[in-house]
């Protein structure tokens, strides 16, 4: 089974000059103390805001795979013409939500590829499969190649090997059951996956520190 899945990451300087012979009047030195504190106040302000924007972000950002949705679109294409299969996504369908976004793309009748988008940064969060089968050996294969395709697009510095690690850390080759569940984690990326014969299989990938692990 692992064969047939080798389809299946300031420096400010202020120098005030004066007459060396003359000291600087008082009215002089207390207004340059005073722009040096306005200006101290100034650095420390804007530093606290670029904590709390940055503190924002994260709120904003609780995972990411660390690139966009076009991007995640040529790398599946790429693993696809990899492995000599039509299958393609082009022309994504993003729906806007109230905290995140969301596409979603149709690959075959049976197998629907979809992922979630942050609205901070516009790149994914994740991504995941959903397939049922149709009773048809066909179905089972389109839904299993697809699951190495994400993992192939994902992260496409993986061997055959490593690839085959992941399906075997979900659970594939020690279930024979049509319903279980598995999860792995490998190179940064969180793997889970759902197989129920009522639901069908689920499949997803995020980021290892995913807030919603």
């Amino acid at each position: 089974m692992l064969i047939v899945l080798v389809i299946i990451i300031a420096l400010i300087g202020s120098c005030f000059g004066g007459d060396e012979d003359q000291p600087a009047p008082v009215e002089e030195k207390l207004t340059e103390e005073i722009d040096v504190n306005q200006d101290e106040m100034t650095d420390e302000s804007e530093a606290d805001l670029d904590d709390e924007m940055n503190e924002e972000q994260e709120r904003n950002i609780p995972g990411t795979l660390g690139y966009g949705v076009d991007e995640f679109a040529e790398r599946y294409n790429a693993a696809a013409s990899e492995v000599d299969v039509t299958w393609r996504i082009s022309n994504v369908d993003v729906t806007e939500g109230e905290v995140q976004n969301v596409f979603q793309h149709r690959i075959t009748d049976n197998v629907y590829v979809m992922g979630t988008i942050n609205k901070a940064d516009d790149s994914l969060r994740d991504v995941s499969l959903i397939g049922a089968g149709d009773g048809t050996e066909q179905s089972g294969h389109d839904i299993l190649f697809n699951i190495g395709l994400l993992i192939m697009a994902t992260n496409p510095e993986l061997d055959a090997d490593e690839r085959g690690s992941i399906m075997d850390g979900l659970g594939f080759l020690d279930n024979a059951s049509t319903d279980f569940e598995g999860e792995t984690t490998y190179e940064g990326l969180h793997y889970s996956i759902s197989v129920s014969e009522m639901i069908g299989v689920m499949f997803y990938i995020q980021d290892e520190h995913d807030q919603g692990l």
